[in-house]
């Protein structure tokens, strides 16, 4: 998430999202909603390390925080990957995060690090 950035509170269907303000009517417009409630909001930085989960895998993560995040398009949340490029390595040292590289040289998923993805290519994951 982006410290400055405003995010809201998103209930869809009795679930739960956090979403850039100024992103909320394009995600909901792609994803062909038209009816969701505003429960509140507040800036990036207050939801720091808060957990959430995770949108695909079996686990919770923190929310940390990035300058790199933007608006043009998305939700304003990125996945952070610190093993796999510059600006997530950065904030992956800043959190401490295990610098891991997931994908075996033949660019494949290894098998018993996200179940989901094991042996899958990471370009039709």
């Amino acid at each position: 998430l982006h410290p400055d950035f405003t995010y809201q509170l998103v209930q869809v269907d009795g679930q739960c999202l956090i979403l850039a303000a100024e992103l909320v009517e394009s995600v909901m417009k792609r994803a062909g909603i038209t009816e969701w409630t505003v429960l509140g909001s507040c800036k990036g930085a207050d939801l720091e390390l808060l957990r959430f989960k995770h949108p695909f895998m079996d686990f919770d993560v923190p929310a940390i925080l990035g300058e790199h995040v933007t608006l043009d398009a998305g939700t304003g949340a990125v996945h952070t990957a610190p093993g796999h490029g510059p600006d997530d390595f950065v904030i992956g040292q800043k959190y401490g995060l295990e610098v891991a590289n997931p994908v075996g040289p033949n660019g494949c998923y290894l098998t018993g690090t996200y179940p989901l993805l094991d042996g899958k290519f990471v370009f039709k994951a």
